[in-house]
């Protein structure tokens, strides 16, 4: 099977993360999160993968093909936006048999085998892997039947209002005939324009009810919660990066260091990222953040009422708190 990564997104609710790199090489546990995607398909027997992308084409393939030196990997890049579905029609050359598509900032251990013998098993043109959440307001909720064939799809209903507590994961099954139904070299989306369209065609929609882990990285609060729980996964309280430099007496809890970053003696961080070549200076407290790339930040920022204020060369996006409070 072959697969495509959509990777071509600028990433905008991640702001300010996004300012200076694409979306799918945000870092979580010190790794660009496709890298994680491009594993998984390969955990699977996928050998072949297409790449579409738009914003900052070239930090994608750079990044890919450095830390990848023996995949094969095609790159289409889009000199204008086509949307999800739009993206996949411009691949079209390259599928020729069941495909899947995969989010390129979607973090999840999915077991593809599973999926795909629920595809087959049902003979669906198109097979949505879904998750259950407490809340679809936030998404959009997918109706389907005891057997899993989909029958409507309903856009960030109102809390109570839909009995489905299924959302789409951005992860597809596809027969690659249903390219024949996306317009060429235009703007289009799966969850908005093909598959609305496939229902109303009384063609075969599954959806398959996902138990593993996902995470949409599609927010910084969410993005902030995926490193949390992928450190959790690792059974450690504490990720270091193997260039990153701890100072003596520091305390850590629940905190990600990424290369090149520098904690201070006696520094107390707890529930934080400190991205590429940040620092919390010596004896710094810090709760329930991210220290932006390349970002200093030290005791002499916080004012008299315990409350923190920029340094001279501090910009609003280099920290973001969630909670923050000196300890």
């Amino acid at each position: 099977m072959k697969a495509v990564i959509l990777a071509g997104g600028k990433g905008t609710r991640l702001d300010p993360l996004t300012r200076e790199i694409p979306k799918p090489l945000v870092s979580v546990l010190n790794e660009p999160v496709v890298n994680y995607t491009v594993r998984l398909l390969a955990q699977y027997g996928v050998k072949e993968t297409a790449v579409t992308l738009q914003h900052l084409p070239e930090a994608v393939i750079d990044s890919l093909n450095r830390d990848f030196p023996t995949s094969e990997f095609f790159y289409f890049i889009e000199d204008e936006p086509l949307g999800t579905a739009g993206g996949v029609k411009n691949v079209e050359k390259f599928l020729d048999d069941t495909f899947i598509v995969i989010s390129g900032d979607a973090l999840t251990d999915l077991n593809i085998e599973r999926m795909l013998s629920f595809h087959r098993g049902n003979r669906a043109d198109v097979t949505i892997a879904c998750k259950s959440v407490p809340d679809p307001s936030k998404f959009g909720a997918v109706c389907c039947d005891s057997i899993g064939r989909i029958y409507d799809f309903r856009e960030k209903p109102a809390l109570g209002a839909c009995d489905s507590k299924l959302v789409s994961g951005g992860i597809y099954i596809i027969e690659p005939d249903i390219l024949k139904s996306i317009p060429k070299n235009a703007p289009y989306d799966f969850a908005r324009g093909l598959f609305p369209d496939m229902l109303e065609r009384g063609m075969r929609l599954f959806a398959y009810s996902m138990q593993e882990y996902w995470c949409d990285i599609g927010s910084v609060y969410t993005y902030f919660q995926a490193n949390l729980d992928m450190l959790a996964a690792t059974g450690r309280s504490v990720y270091a990066a193997p260039d990153c430099t701890v100072g003596a007496g520091a305390a850590l809890d629940g905190t990600v260091v990424c290369s090149g970053a520098h904690v201070g003696a006696g520094a107390d961080l707890r529930n934080c990222i400190v991205l590429a070549g940040a620092e919390a200076a010596t004896g710094e407290r810090l709760r329930d953040c991210i220290v932006g790339k390349d970002f200093t930040i030290g005791l002499e920022n916080w004012n008299g009422a315990g409350e923190r204020e920029p340094a001279p060369s501090a910009t609003e996006e280099k920290i973001i708190p969630f909670t923050m409070a000196q300890g």
